[in-house]
């Protein structure tokens, strides 16, 4: 009986874990087949599609250079401010390589 059970424990001590990090693709992980990105692409498509015209950011980056060669710089800083999330996007926590 002791023989049996300890025959049991070695076995299940020299298979390989399941599910503990072992890396690789797995089936089923990953984003599904046409699902929408963050962006999503008909907006995106719809709004370049609307011919030319100012985006709120182009608007905001005249503003700024109108202040700055104003010599309103606290005015220009303040709409760089308001700009900068449209142009300098975050970093994110990610590994470099």
């Amino acid at each position: 009986m002791i023989s049996q059970f300890k025959n049991q424990i070695i076995a299940a001590m020299a298979r390989k874990p399941t599910g503990v990090g072992s890396g690789g693709a797995r089936p089923g992980a990953g984003r599904p087949k046409g699902s929408k990105s963050k962006t999503y692409r008909p907006h995106i498509e719809k709004v370049l599609a609307a011919g030319p015209g100012i985006l709120p950011k182009d608007l905001m980056l005249v503003v700024m250079r109108r202040h700055f060669r104003a010599r309103r710089y606290d005015q220009a800083v303040a709409v760089a401010a308001w700009v900068a999330p449209f142009i300098h996007l975050r970093l994110s926590s990610s590994n470099v390589k």
